[in-house]
């Protein structure tokens, strides 16, 4: 079962990339250049940390 410190180092991973995300969106969006590639592969981080946290949490509800 997930523990607490388990749980919120998976959400401080998942806090991490997601400023990562929108720093990058910040920059495009004051003139930088779009890396489309970087984009989603952050895009796709995200998704997995997400799932990652996601799995934590029902495992330790009992979730099915």
């Amino acid at each position: 079962m997930p523990t607490a410190d388990k749980l919120t180092e998976a959400y401080e991973a998942w806090k991490r990339a997601n400023d990562e995300h929108a720093e990058m969106m910040r920059s495009v969006s004051s003139g930088a250049k779009l890396d489309a590639e970087a984009m989603t592969q952050k895009v796709g981080e995200l998704d997995v940390l997400h799932a990652t946290w996601m799995d934590m949490v029902m495992r330790r509800d009992g979730s099915p």
